[in-house]
């Protein structure tokens, strides 16, 4: 069974080298609600096929509360928006518990489907969950070049919320396999124990280079941000972005290069297994 601790990291905000900008949007805020959705098991894109290996297809509300100008009407007006919070907050647990369940039933009918392949195909599902995983990455850069080329950074969310979605569906086909290969290492397959080392290390260093993707867009963002103010923000603040982007693309190629160095060992282990 694949372990939750295991799960895709959220595409979380992280510290940030500037104050956030009082004009376009809070991406902070953005990034946080997107990290919690991801964490509850966000169901959008988890039934397309093109974000599943080919060996496992087939798998807030805002109130506005207006000035009133009596006391009964602002404690009508009161009451009525803490009912809507509720009911907002009560569908949005039943959604989170819904797709949390949808989640653990898919991770069990994955687990169940690896343990009928050979150390080969588990392989070869890694490979391919890995290439989608490089072809989402296009996606998230191309989204991101497309929302600051047109200004419209409000659209930003609806880019991380997808591809968080598919980076989740990727990371749990790859961690079930790990799942699989250890369960059967520690009943004494010992050639499954070092593609089991491989596709952690693989996943550790997936997770670290999607936070600092992350950062970097954030970063970026609050550099486009920046443009909004009218000139107000002074040099040393963009200098400071600028910077911390250079060092944010700096750690994303150490941990690419981690990523590749994981992949050889895989290719190793299957080019020994193909004889």
């Amino acid at each position: 069974m694949t372990s939750p601790a295991s799960a895709a990291p959220a595409v979380a905000p992280p510290p940030s080298t500037a104050p956030p900008s009082p004009r376009g949007i809070d991406l902070r805020d953005a990034l946080s609600i997107l990290a919690a959705r991801s964490e509850a098991g966000d169901g959008h894109g988890r039934h397309r096929g093109e974000h599943v290996p080919s060996a496992l297809k087939d798998m807030g509300q805002t109130i506005d509360l207006n000035a009133t100008t009596t006391a009964n009407e602002e404690r009508r007006d009161g009451a009525v928006a803490s009912s809507k919070k509720y009911d907002g907050e009560r569908r949005a647990e039943e959604t989170r518990d819904a797709l949390r369940r949808a989640r653990e039933r898919r991770n069990r009918e994955l687990d169940e489907r690896l343990s009928s392949m050979d150390l080969g195909e588990l392989l070869r599902v890694v490979f391919e969950a890995q290439e989608e995983r490089v072809a989402t990455y296009r996606t998230y850069e191309e989204g991101l070049a497309a929302v600051l080329s047109s200004g419209n950074l409000a659209s930003y969310p609806a880019l991380c919320a997808s591809v968080t979605a598919s980076f989740s569906v990727l990371s749990d086909a790859a961690n079930a396999v790990r799942s699989t290969l250890e369960g059967r290492r520690d009943r004494g397959d010992d050639g499954c124990g070092d593609a089991a080392k491989a596709v952690g290390r693989l996943q550790k260093a997936e997770g670290e280079k999607l936070n600092f993707t992350a950062a970097a867009h954030l970063e970026r963002l609050r550099l486009a941000n920046a443009a909004f103010d009218d000139g107000s923000d002074d040099d040393g603040t963009v200098r400071l972005l600028e910077e911390g982007i250079r060092s944010l693309r700096g750690k994303i190629a150490r941990t690419a290069e981690e990523v590749n160095e994981a992949l050889e060992e895989l290719r190793c282990v299957a080019a020994d297994e193909g004889g």
